[in-house]
């Protein structure tokens, strides 16, 4: 199961006792939890998603706020737009929570807590997400905010990422590029799966004759030879030449058969191509099988990161 996937399975578990329940998805930057929330929405059928990001917003735009009412000489509550437009079945979003000012994430707790909104009217049915950096320490929660929450922490799923820019993009990203994604780093530029998909969608955009221009600005940006590696990457995808993976899955099904493996063989559709190297290589014949592997992309793709040698 994807870190994607087990984001989802949280929040649909979690629709029945929506009343009850608020999921946290913590994790870096760049993971897909705003995406999780809008495909679990989608799912269900609900109207809208009300997001809210708790780190740039000011308490008046959660619980509302008080001002003169001139035609009654009294003060009046009003509530907060955002939260005034939503209906049964709508999400209520809370992105960004722990990074919020401590005033409005106070503000966030009672409307959580009370379901209510300012003048004491009912929220109405409707499901609270949240969603957080891993910027503050758990111990560095106060009781009170961690027992509003079922918090759980999600990391960068690297496969997932490489799957989803290969089918927006047909750029197969190679394992030394995957590789630099990391959760934060010291410079302003730093490798997240959403920083690494913009870099490959910006390869694909541009035309052929431009993609080399495109790719030095990206090494100049990242001190690296990661916009050379995805140039070269999009020239393989417009060769039409099979990804290492496809070979080896090619390999796999036409020459060596899976019918001959064992019942705990791994799924070779699913797998990464580690996994399956890294099977083919316990089995008895492994150098018969590294024969027909020598002449592919698969033996400089993975020798690095599996340690196998062809």
């Amino acid at each position: 199961m994807t870190e994607f996937e087990r984001m989802i399975r949280l929040l649909d578990t979690s629709w029945p006792m929506r009343s009850e329940i608020v999921p946290c998805l913590v994790g870096p930057p760049g993971i897909g939890k705003t995406a999780a929330v809008k495909q679990h929405a989608r799912a269900h059928g609900c109207g809208k998603v009300v997001k809210i990001v708790a780190s740039r917003c000011v308490p008046s735009e959660t619980v509302g706020m008080t001002m003169p009412d001139h035609a009654n000489r009294s003060m009046s509550i009003y509530n907060s737009m955002q939260l005034s437009s939503l209906e049964d079945g709508d999400v209520l979003f809370f992105d960004e929570l722990l990074e919020a000012d401590q005033f409005v994430l106070s503000t966030l707790l009672t409307v959580i807590e009370s379901r209510e909104m300012a003048d004491g009217t009912p929220l109405p049915d409707i499901q609270i997400i949240a969603a957080t950096n891993d910027t503050i320490p758990p111990d560095q929660l106060k009781g009170n905010i961690r027992q509003r929450f079922m918090f759980m922490t999600f990391k960068v799923d690297r496969n997932q990422t490489r799957k989803y820019i290969q089918e927006q993009t047909g750029i197969w990203v190679p394992d030394s590029v995957i590789a630099k994604i990391v959760d934060d780093g010291s410079g302003y530029n730093f490798l997240t799966p959403r920083s690494l998909t913009k870099l490959c969608l910006w390869m694909n955009a541009v035309d052929e004759e431009k993609a080399p221009e495109v790719a030095d600005v990206i090494n100049d940006i990242w001190g690296s030879n990661i916009g050379t590696e995805l140039m070269l990457a999009r020239k393989a995808r417009d060769a039409k030449i099979p990804t290492p993976e496809e070979q080896l899955r090619s390999v796999v099904k036409t020459d060596i058969g899976i019918d001959a493996f064992a019942e705990d063989a791994p799924d070779f559709d699913d797998c990464t191509m580690t996994e399956m190297l890294e099977y083919l290589q316990s089995l008895p014949d492994w150098d018969e099988i590294k024969g027909k592997l020598e002449h592919t992309l698969i033996a400089t793709a993975e020798e690095d990161e599996t340690q196998i040698k062809f």
